[in-house]
């Protein structure tokens, strides 16, 4: 007796094979669907348990495994009724099978499911950012990222286009918050603009996370970051003496 999530016939030995690892896209998008992801995202089963599943190689060796078990995607819901789900990282830094997503999957209301990749000069491997929907675009604020990514004291911006899905980084002018993730956007100010508040920032190459205790407003005329608090909190770091 198993729990194991069970793959349709479709989704043979040769086809997991094929796509079980992750992989960046070539377009903008590039369509990337195809019958094991579409399983994988139906049925949440885990890198290691689709492995598993199908007796394959080691993620030590093999790499990590393609997986819609994420922390740290956004999910829109679209007035026509499609669901746009995007990135995300599964695990932590420190399994086998961790990895920060770029990618954008689209569940359609008949039940069709869409997967796009991007190149990662355009759409960076993106986790715990905010998504706001705006019109016909979505505005994507934010992200954790690889540590090689990291843009000490920029804020990524980037830009999803719900007609075409192409994605657009976004260059903003002003004093913005910096690297920041796992905060919380609202559109505000008649739809002019996205107001900003909570979540931790990345300050130093060290990769030591400090809360964000100000608020911020970009406005979406000119993408201009407005620093809107100056809460000049004391704040105390505590560390063992020998650093560990």
């Amino acid at each position: 007796m198993t729990n194991d999530p069970q793959p349709p016939d479709n989704v043979t030995p040769e086809i997991f094979a094929r796509w079980r690892s992750p992989r960046r896209g070539t377009g903008n998008p590039e369509r990337l669907t195809d019958p094991y992801w579409q399983w994988m995202i139906r049925s949440r089963a885990t890198a290691y348990r689709a492995n598993k599943i199908f007796d394959g190689p080691s993620p030590f060796q093999a790499g990590p495994g393609w997986c819609f078990d994420r922390f740290g995607p956004s999910t829109s819901q679209l007035p026509d009724g499609r669901t746009l789900l995007i990135a995300g990282e599964h695990e932590d830094y420190y399994d086998p099978d961790f990895y920060i997503y770029n990618d954008l999957v689209v569940m359609h209301p008949s039940g069709e499911i869409d997967v796009y990749g991007y190149p990662t000069d355009l759409f960076p491997p993106t986790d715990f950012h905010s998504a706001t929907l705006l019109d016909d675009r979505i505005v994507l604020v934010g992200s954790l990222g690889y540590p090689k990514d990291r843009r000490i004291g920029e804020t990524q911006v980037l830009t999803l286009d719900c007609r075409s899905y192409a994605v657009t980084p976004v260059k903003t002018n002003g004093a913005g918050p910096g690297w920041l993730h796992n905060h919380q956007a609202e559109l505000t100010d008649g739809g002019t603009s996205i107001l900003i508040t909570g979540g931790k920032l990345v300050r130093s190459n060290d990769e030591q996370l400090v809360e964000n205790i100000d608020d911020w407003k970009l406005q979406l005329s000119d993408w201009r970051w407005q620093r809107l608090t100056d809460r000049r909190w004391a704040r105390f770091t505590v560390s063992r003496a020998d650093r560990k």
